[in-house]
């Protein structure tokens, strides 16, 4: 069976602020116990000293989508209340986009109200997603590479086309060379039309003009909508900026499009991966573009080949490729967006490949992923930079999990203005060789389906060391192999791996061993393995490893990771052959201790008290680092123990090296729950903050600083009183005040203050949370918040309590060793006495243990609930102390709200659970233990039920509740005997089987 490989991990990180092609102009490119460790800083960092901003986006509108179409029809302009109470105006209106995603609007409301209509928005039922409409730029560099002005062609030539060599485009041109509209020999027909989703196109240019599409339907210049298709005069495409059919011409664009399509063999210039093909120009940036306009252009190529097919070919427009050269300015954000993802996803059921690059940032978009590169789709492929010697060029994104594959991009000669040739850097350079690859895939054969195009370019690359570890298949396009892989029509799926196995653990760390298979079976070589670990409990799938395979028969072993917070699941290796044949995937089953794999437990408190006073640490400034700042005892931290960290302005500590611009500022803003996964490192309340602006006219920041305050030898307070960044004054920058405290045990626990008013700590875009520089990070999502801004005033206290300190949060025997009593499994754990501590009995049944607590605190102090409503009348009726309640069988939230306990105990409750259930009872519990409280838990062996017989569940049916309080009335304790604990259902009851029994009879 023949299925996409897909990434299949979901991403949330900040939306983008804005946008820039992906292009670098430049000259030709040559190219025991835990060991105890002191904080270091990052070397080298950003070359940017600049520092990011906020998003910036299209004041006054925004992209919403509704849920189905009908509902988006009936909501033209309507009234929503705001988060402040104020009668918004939202006038919503159809545009490009509204044809190819059903439910997508675009919004029109006042300026200043953009952010508060978005939130109402999302807080409307018939809504699925609103967000701002936010600006992409194109950068204004000006390119000194020699070949870049008006030159001789010799000079050009000098140079090379070594791309065309390395992909293997001379032996691919032996099959084909490009498409047309004519039947010629060498050629596929009709012709392919590839869009250039950029700036414009150079449509005149001497190597470019004989490709430029036409649209069959439409006049040039009579400034009419010749073929109804509601653009005027879109002969070459269309500029989306400023809603003309006139190309605005630009550098970036022409040179993309050279590479696609420059015509070959016509002794003039360069040639494209293509001598002939379509090119759409689709202009939607320079100077600016916005998020609509992206959605616009790929609409219309959408629209186009819609209507190419329904009218035969004789009406729009045979795309089947779009080149997308461009992504987030990393500086501004990351470029997440809902309603282009849709898109792209739309265009893919039309039969569009859309090819985008990686981005120059030389970061990994796995742990800080950029869109559209990083999203995750099966008509998507994201393209890495190489360079002449098949390195990873210096400036590329990687990511062994979300950038596809890799193509030369480093010093890349192509078309330029004014029928000049220039060499220009860059994943933009890389991105249309790809493209160009497809559109020849695709003339040799227009019936591939977007599975079968999307294989033969990603597995038939070469395999590449510099890729291998940076991208998903490890490899470099060559589409002189892709056609020979094309030419072979392979059905035959890849065999199962055998003999596959753990050949070590060490807690998360495994080495994976397995014998290889074939391509087709047990035969030849197969192009791709991928290793994935499935979670047992949530089914999130996570790829490990991509895996070059080595022949059939040959014995292979990797070393992986799994994630945090993930301790039970599937490990599985999936096959693939160079045409997309998908095999049998080989599994194993793998567990991790929740100390190992888990190692802390979250919990929320009460609003908290600050520290006062401290030694300043003369910490003021904006983006400001202290740097191994001594700690007054070894710090625990993920396993590895701490005597220094490093310490931000922006809420951050940090025991890995900081990120660092070039001029030594932090560089640790924006806040990103996916970039915290980079570091290892507490965010108390992670944001862009500044403790500098108090000199400023106006400005709320009065003694701001980062203070340290050690109320004993076991415990240090890192305080941070500072504002939001903004522009000086009140108007613009919040108070904020908030801490960490680090204990020498390993706790760690966030304060934010209490009794405290606004503004301080409001108008946030926080996160909060600790990581250990590599995924799961421990990120609390109720005070967390990227995209809206939240207030943490008064916010309850969070801690991170280690679960090796936590012998209070969760005790449970998984594998009881009982023999015949409940009493022959035990556990001693001595921590603290029972004196006035909050107690709850979870299924507390007759109450006799309710009664044995009242011997070390007051009844205020006890709790009781049970999901047997006659077990709390009973209790009631006979004057069992303590707080009672009927609790439901599955608990959605803790049974008595805020309340904190010391001690939960469920005695045998678990025995009649199911496990879903046992599951929501725990996740209560989690959320209502004190951080140095106790879970005591017991579940009865099966060995129980054999050993009560048929004789004895029968004596259960007698009404033993007059008999049982007789004898409490007596002082005795009858009610003890093992299992005597009412009404219950005869039979076995298996407490973790996913049919087990629920409830009492």
């Amino acid at each position: 069976m023949q299925r996409p490989f897909f990434r299949t991990r979901s991403v949330s990180t900040h939306l983008t602020l804005a946008f820039s092609v992906l292009v670098v102009l430049t000259l030709l490119i040559v190219v025991a116990l835990p060991p105890t460790s002191r904080a270091t800083q990052e070397k080298g960092g950003s070359d940017v000293s600049k520092k990011p901003l906020r998003p910036e986006f299209v004041p006054g509108e925004a992209l919403v989508r509704y849920r189905s179409e009908r509902i988006a029809r009936r909501l033209p302009l309507q009234t929503l209340a705001g988060a402040d109470g104020r009668q918004l105006s939202i006038q919503v209106e159809r545009f490009e986009g509204s044809d190819v995603v059903p439910g997508l609007r675009l919004a029109h409301v006042a300026a200043a109200d953009t952010m508060a209509a978005i939130e109402a928005l999302r807080n409307q039922p018939d809504v699925l997603y609103a967000e701002p409409n936010y600006r992409w730029y194109q950068p204004t560099i000006t390119p000194n590479d020699p070949c870049f002005a008006a030159n001789s062609l010799p000079d050009c030539q000098s140079l090379s086309l070594y791309a065309m060599s390395k992909i293997g485009a001379p032996l691919a041109w032996d099959t084909i060379r490009g498409s047309r509209d004519t039947a010629q020999s060498g050629f596929g027909t009709p012709r392919i039309v590839v869009g250039i989703v950029d700036e414009g196109v150079e449509t005149t240019h001497q190597d470019l003009a004989a490709n430029i599409w036409i649209n069959p339907g439409e006049i040039p210049g009579d400034n009419i909508d010749n073929d109804n298709n509601g653009l005027v005069d879109d002969v070459n495409g269309y500029n989306f900026v400023n809603n003309t059919g006139t190309i605005a011409a630009a550098n970036h664009a022409t040179h993309v499009a050279g590479t696609v399509g420059a015509v070959g063999n016509n002794n003039t210039g360069v040639v494209g991966v293509n001598w002939q093909v379509g090119l759409m120009s689709l202009q939607f940036l320079g100077p600016t573009g916005s998020t609509a306009d992206a959605i616009r252009a790929a609409a219309y190529a959408k629209k186009m080949r819609d209507l190419w097919i329904s009218s035969g070919g004789t009406q729009g427009a045979n795309v089947r490729v779009l080149n997308n050269s461009w992504g987030p300015d990393r500086r501004l954000g990351n470029g997440l967006s809902l309603s282009l993802f849709d898109v792209i996803n739309s265009v893919g059921q039309s039969g569009i490949l859309f090819v985008v690059s990686a981005g120059n940032d030389a970061i990994d978009n796995d742990i800080d992923p950029g869109y559209p590169a990083s999203f995750d789709l099966p008509n998507l492929i994201s393209v890495a930079s190489t360079d002449q010697l098949d390195g990873l060029s210096s400036f590329s994104n990687f990511g062994a999990h979300s950038i596809t594959m890799g193509a030369p991009g480093s010093g890349i000669l192509s078309t330029t203005l004014g029928n000049t040739y220039s060499s220009m850097s860059g994943t933009s350079m890389a991105a249309p060789h790809v493209s160009g690859a497809a559109a020849l895939l695709l003339a040799a054969n227009q019936n591939l389906t977007m599975h079968q195009l999307k294989s033969l370019l990603i597995f038939n690359g070469n395999p590449i060391a510099s890729l291998v570890g940076k991208t998903l298949t490890g490899r470099r396009l060559n589409v002189g192999n892709s056609v020979q892989a094309l030419l072979e029509n392979d059905v035959t799926p890849p065999g199962t791996v055998t003999n596959f196995h753990l050949n070590s653990q060490n807690g998360r760390a495994l080495n994976v061993g397995w014998t290889d298979s074939g391509d087709d079976a047990a035969v030849g070589q197969a192009s791709l393995y991928k290793l994935t670990f499935t979670d047992a409990t949530t089914g999130t799938v996570f790829i490990l490893k991509s895996i070059v395979p080595a022949t059939s028969g040959v014995t292979e072993a990797v070393d992986v990771t799994l994630p945090y917070r993930r301790t039970s699941g599937t490990l599985a290796l999936q096959e693939f052959d160079n045409s997309g044949n998908e095999g049998v995937p080989a599994t194993t089953s793998v567990s991790v201790s929740l100390i190992e794999g888990d190692p802390y437990v979250t919990s929320l408190g009460s609003s908290a008290a600050l520290s006062t006073s401290g030694t300043p640490l003369s910490l003021i400034g904006d983006d400001k680092l202290k740097l191994n700042y001594s700690l007054p005892f070894s710090f625990p931290f993920f396993g590895q123990n701490f005597i220094t960290v490093n310490i931000s302005t922006n809420g951050n500590l940090f025991f890995s090296p900081p990120p660092t611009r070039a001029n030594g500022d932090a560089d640790d803003v924006p806040s990103s729950s996916l970039r915290i996964n980079r570091y290892k490192m507490i965010s108390g309340l992670w944001d862009d903050l500044r403790t500098d602006s108090a000199a400023l006219p106006n400005s709320p920041c009065t003694g701001c600083d980062v203070f340290v305050v050690s109320p004993d030898p076991t415990r240090i307070i890192f305080r941070w009183q500072g504002v939001t960044f903004g522009a000086g004054t009140t108007a613009t920058e919040f108070p904020v005040n908030f801490e960490i405290e680090l204990r020498s045990n390993g706790t760690i626990l966030t304060r934010y203050g209490t009794g405290q008013s606004t503004p301080v700590n409001t108008n946030l875009l926080p996160v909060v949370g600790i990581s250990a520089g590599e995924p799961d990070a421990y990120v609390i999502p109720s005070h967390t918040s990227e995209q809206f801004f939240k207030s943490l005033t008064n916010a309850p206290e969070v801690t991170f309590l280690p679960r090796g300190n936590a012998t209070g949060s969760e005790v449970l025997f998984s594998v009881p060793q009982f023999s015949a009593v409940e009493s022959d499994g035990f556990a001693t754990l001595t921590s603290q006495t029972l004196t006035d501590k909050r107690f709850l009995d979870y299924g507390c049944g007759w109450g006799r243990h309710l009664r044995f607590m009242l011997k070390f605190s007051p009844a205020e102090n006890i709790f009781g609930c049970d999901a047997w409503d006659e077990s709390i009348r009973l209790c009631r009726d006979h004057n069992v102390p303590g707080t009672l309640i009927t609790c439901d069988y599955v608990p959605k939230a803790p049974p008595f709200g805020e309340a904190r306990f010391d001690l939960i105990y469920a005695y045998s409750v678990f025995t009649h659970l199911s496990e879903s259930t046992c599951k929501a009872v725990l996740d209560a519990f989690r959320q209502c233990i004190q951080p140095t409280g106790l879970v005591a838990i017991t579940v009865r062996p099966e060995a129980y039920w054999d050993r009560h017989d048929q004789k004895q569940h029968e004596l259960f049916r007698v009404d033993k509740a007059d008999d049982r309080l007789d004898g409490k009335r007596r002082g005795d304790e009858r009610g003890s005997r093992v299992g005597d604990e009412g009404p219950e259902k005869s039979g076995r009851f298996d407490a973790f089987a996913p049919g087990g029994v629920t409830a009492p009879a």
